[in-house]
């Protein structure tokens, strides 16, 4: 009895109650779901981080697709369906989505590849319809440069002239734009596309024409043809005024190249080294080509038969006449330096030149004066005249003009006056004295020429004082005046007491 005591006690030891033994089941229940759960983590962390991948493997892809595209249209903007240069485009997408499918999981392969051949196909569809619409762009600019071309060509044919080339052109050249756009353009946008062509390649021709000759431009803008084809009176009227300044600036430009070159012409006619045939042929030569009037080439024809101007004489008051013409000049070229560009001084110049001439002729200047009086005239056309010289903090302006002006005044209209302008010339002639110079040698002539107009006066009463004992009042008053001294002064000089 004992020992089957002994032993249930053993079985109930080693065997588990019930409830115990429920415990027992279920942790193992639940191991069993615990290692489930761990499995299937394990796959979902592996299936996202195969979708990470994948992702960002298509999103590394796609930015190289974009780039490929654009520099691919970049390079074929020419020829957007060149058949090999779109093979090469489809090959280069399929080649960029290929290089990243080694970093996709085998399992993921097949969904790569679906995704990738969508995006593929996708974007060479993009790439066909762009160059459609691309070859319509080029199309259009073709067309745009094909028209500026056309402008430059009207121009140039209108610059020389060739009006009826000018228009051949245009209509050939509007034929083949048009036959250029069938298949590209509907009809409406090729008359849009070309809608003000035929105005702006009129005025195209008149801009040229109007460079050359511009009184031709007026003449063709006045054809009623092409004031349709213009379409705008405002664009006529512009075109109108354009000419109309043109030939203006023409008029002006041959003025004062003809006035310059008749200055140069009567150097030439005045120098000693060339002989009379040689001059009569130049001057014939250049009233031919324009270079002088018609005019001045009769003035340098009288000239050269003169026989006066062989035995001109010196000193004469026409030659003062010149130096004080010539020096009013060049004070005005002093002051504005631009005025010789100007009509006006350009009429002065001219008359002065003419003066010069017609006075040698008359065989009042001699040539060499005449040289002269021109060269001096002609190497101050671009300086100031004179100079300027710094006196007590002013500043000192003085030149021939200035000097003339004082002889007059302080000389009034003796024969001195024209001594001391001849004098003053003459010294002064070629050199570069200072203004404060030019301003003492002038104060000296004066002096010097009143000096010699008192002595002469003085001679004079002294030969009539020996032929009459008394000398009256008025004559003492007439010398005071004449001199600008007092009565008393000439007294003193003349020892009257």
């Amino acid at each position: 009895m004992k020992r089957q005591r002994a032993e249930r006690h053993i079985v109930d030891t080693a065997v588990v109650p019930h409830s115990n033994a429920d415990l027992f089941k279920s942790i193992g229940r639940t191991a069993e779901k615990l290692g489930t759960t761990v499995s299937n983590l394990a796959k979902e962390a592996q299936d996202k981080g195969d979708l990470a991948a994948m992702n960002e493997s298509m999103s590394e892809a796609n930015m190289q697709a974009m780039e490929f595209t654009q520099a691919w249209r970049v390079e074929n903007e020419g020829k957007p369906r060149d058949p090999q240069a779109t093979a090469k485009y489809n090959q280069g997408m399929r080649d960029i989505y290929a290089g990243h499918s080694d970093k996709i999981s085998f399992q993921n392969k097949g969904k790569w590849s679906e995704v990738s051949s969508k995006l593929t196909g996708r974007s060479q569809e993009n790439n066909l319809a762009w160059g459609y619409k691309q070859e319509v762009v080029n199309a259009e600019t073709s067309i745009n440069k094909s028209r500026e071309n056309n402008l430059i060509v009207g121009a140039q044919l209108g610059a020389i002239g060739d009006i009826d080339k000018a228009l051949e052109v245009y209509r050939d050249s509007r034929d083949g734009l048009i036959a250029f756009g069938q298949g590209i353009f509907s009809s409406e946008r090729m008359t849009e596309i070309l809608d003000d062509y035929e105005a702006d390649y009129m005025e195209a021709v008149l801009g040229g024409m109007l460079e050359t000759d511009p009184a031709k431009a007026k003449e063709f803008l006045n054809r009623k043809d092409v004031q349709e084809a213009l379409r705008s009176p405002e664009r006529k009227e512009t075109l109108s005024d354009l000419a109309d300044n043109k030939q203006t600036e023409m008029d002006d430009a041959q003025y004062e190249a003809q006035v310059n070159i008749e200055s140069e012409t009567s150097d030439m006619l005045f120098d000693p080294e060339i002989s009379s045939v040689k001059k009569m042929a130049s001057l014939s030569l250049r009233e031919r080509e324009g270079e002088v009037s018609e005019e001045y080439a009769e003035l340098g024809r009288l000239l050269l038969k003169s026989k006066k101007a062989m035995k001109a004489l010196p000193n004469t008051p026409e030659e003062t006449e010149l130096m004080v013409l010539s020096a009013m000049l060049k004070q005005q070229l002093g002051t504005n330096p631009s005025s010789k560009e100007s009509k006006a001084f350009l009429r002065k110049k001219r008359e002065f030149n003419d003066l010069v001439v017609k006075y040698q002729t008359a065989g009042t200047v001699t040539k060499k004066s005449a040289a002269s009086i021109l060269n001096g005239l002609n190497t101050s056309l671009s300086k100031a005249t004179g100079g300027t010289a710094k006196s007590k903090g002013t500043w000192i302006i003085f030149d021939a003009a200035d000097a003339y002006k004082m002889f007059k005044n302080d000389l009034g209209g003796s024969l001195y006056q024209g001594e001391a302008i001849r004098e003053f010339f003459y010294a002064t002639d070629g050199g570069n004295k200072s203004a404060e110079d030019m301003k003492s040698l002038a104060k000296s002539i004066v002096a010097q020429k009143k000096n010699q107009s008192l002595t002469q006066v003085t001679d004079s009463v002294e030969k009539k004082q020996k032929e009459t004992p008394v000398y009256s009042q008025a004559d003492l008053e007439y010398t005071a005046k004449k001199n600008k001294i007092s009565v008393a002064e000439v007294k003193k000089r003349l020892r009257i007491k």
